[in-house]
């Protein structure tokens, strides 16, 4: 949704993200070949009703999450791939 803030925030194991009602949270490990989160789930259980579809929005994320097995950063770009290396989601640094 066009003003809804999804982020991601990869920092000493642990993936950190806002997915647009609720904070969401995994653990990850990455390898030269792989990104694998672990224990994908939602910190907070609130149910948002503005903008419209925040919700559905939010369990898509949450779906394509769980589906990530490798990345690659271009830029300022992440780029997450899931099994076969199809892509997923891009995230987007923020300005420094």
């Amino acid at each position: 949704l066009p003003d809804v803030a999804v982020t991601a925030r990869f920092a000493e194991g642990v993936l950190l993200g806002g997915a647009g009602c609720n904070l969401y949270q995994a653990a990850y490990t990455l390898t030269p070949d792989a990104l694998l989160l672990d224990d994908l789930r939602l910190v907070g259980n609130d149910k948002c009703d503005s903008p419209p579809g925040v919700m559905v929005q939010e369990a898509a994320l949450l779906a394509l999450l769980a589906e990530v097995r490798s990345h690659r950063v271009i830029g300022r770009e992440l780029l997450l791939y899931d099994e076969s290396g199809g892509p997923l989601l891009v995230f987007y640094a923020a300005a420094e």
